[in-house]
Protein backbone atom coordinates (compact mmCIF):
# COMPACT_ATOMS: atom_id res chain seq x y z
CA UNK A 1 0.00 0.00 0.00
CA UNK A 2 2.89 2.34 0.78
CA UNK A 3 4.25 2.15 -2.76
CA UNK A 4 0.75 2.39 -4.25
CA UNK A 5 0.28 5.66 -2.37
CA UNK A 6 3.60 6.92 -3.71
CA UNK A 7 2.58 6.13 -7.29
CA UNK A 8 -0.84 7.78 -6.86
CA UNK A 9 0.76 10.87 -5.34
CA UNK A 10 3.30 11.08 -8.15
CA UNK A 11 0.69 10.75 -10.88
CA UNK A 12 -2.46 12.32 -9.46
CA UNK A 13 -1.17 14.40 -6.56
CA UNK A 14 -3.50 12.54 -4.20
CA UNK A 15 -3.70 9.08 -2.64
CA UNK A 16 -6.45 6.65 -3.53
CA UNK A 17 -7.84 6.93 0.00
CA UNK A 18 -8.06 10.73 -0.30
CA UNK A 19 -9.66 10.40 -3.73
CA UNK A 20 -12.31 8.01 -2.35
CA UNK A 21 -13.17 10.50 0.42
CA UNK A 22 -13.58 13.24 -2.19
CA UNK A 23 -15.57 10.98 -4.54
CA UNK A 24 -17.80 8.85 -2.30
CA UNK A 25 -20.30 8.06 -5.06
CA UNK A 26 -17.74 6.70 -7.50
CA UNK A 27 -17.01 2.99 -7.48
CA UNK A 28 -13.54 1.52 -7.73
CA UNK A 29 -10.24 3.27 -7.30
CA UNK A 30 -8.64 6.38 -8.71
CA UNK A 31 -6.91 4.36 -11.45
CA UNK A 32 -10.27 2.92 -12.53
CA UNK A 33 -11.29 6.46 -13.50
CA UNK A 34 -8.00 7.40 -15.14
CA UNK A 35 -7.45 8.13 -18.81
CA UNK A 36 -5.47 5.74 -20.98
CA UNK A 37 -2.61 8.26 -20.81
CA UNK A 38 -2.65 8.18 -17.02
CA UNK A 39 -2.80 4.37 -16.97
CA UNK A 40 0.20 3.99 -19.28
CA UNK A 41 2.11 6.65 -17.33
CA UNK A 42 1.29 4.79 -14.12
CA UNK A 43 2.80 1.63 -15.59
CA UNK A 44 5.94 3.54 -16.53
CA UNK A 45 6.42 5.16 -13.13
CA UNK A 46 5.83 1.81 -11.43
CA UNK A 47 8.75 0.33 -13.37
CA UNK A 48 10.89 3.41 -12.77
CA UNK A 49 10.09 3.26 -9.05
CA UNK A 50 11.40 -0.31 -8.87
CA UNK A 51 14.64 0.75 -10.52
CA UNK A 52 15.00 3.69 -8.14
CA UNK A 53 14.39 1.45 -5.12
CA UNK A 54 17.08 -0.96 -6.31
CA UNK A 55 19.51 1.98 -6.55
CA UNK A 56 18.72 3.09 -3.00
CA UNK A 57 16.66 6.22 -3.68
CA UNK A 58 14.63 7.33 -0.67
CA UNK A 59 10.90 8.10 -0.65
CA UNK A 60 11.26 11.86 -1.16
CA UNK A 61 13.70 11.44 -4.05
CA UNK A 62 11.43 8.92 -5.72
CA UNK A 63 8.31 11.04 -5.27
CA UNK A 64 10.01 14.10 -6.76
CA UNK A 65 11.46 12.24 -9.75
CA UNK A 66 8.34 10.17 -10.43
CA UNK A 67 6.12 13.27 -10.24
CA UNK A 68 8.37 15.10 -12.69
CA UNK A 69 8.45 12.11 -15.04
CA UNK A 70 4.65 11.67 -14.89
CA UNK A 71 3.97 15.33 -15.61
CA UNK A 72 6.40 15.41 -18.53
CA UNK A 73 5.14 12.11 -19.94
CA UNK A 74 1.51 13.25 -19.91
CA UNK A 75 2.45 16.55 -21.56
CA UNK A 76 4.43 14.72 -24.23
CA UNK A 77 1.58 12.32 -24.99
CA UNK A 78 -0.90 15.17 -25.31
CA UNK A 79 1.46 17.19 -27.52
CA UNK A 80 1.87 14.25 -29.88
CA UNK A 81 -1.88 13.83 -30.20
CA UNK A 82 -2.39 17.55 -30.68
CA UNK A 83 0.39 17.66 -33.27
CA UNK A 84 -1.29 14.92 -35.24
CA UNK A 85 -4.66 16.64 -35.06
CA UNK A 86 -6.35 14.04 -32.86
CA UNK A 87 -7.14 16.58 -30.13
CA UNK A 88 -7.08 20.34 -29.91
CA UNK A 89 -4.37 22.03 -27.86
CA UNK A 90 -6.81 23.00 -25.11
CA UNK A 91 -8.25 19.52 -24.61
CA UNK A 92 -7.26 17.68 -21.44
CA UNK A 93 -6.81 13.93 -21.05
Amino acid sequence: MYEENLLDLALFGITNEEWKKQNPTKKGSIIDHASIFEVTTRMSIEALNKIMISKGADYDQRLAELSKFAKNNLKRQMAILAGRGFINNNQKN
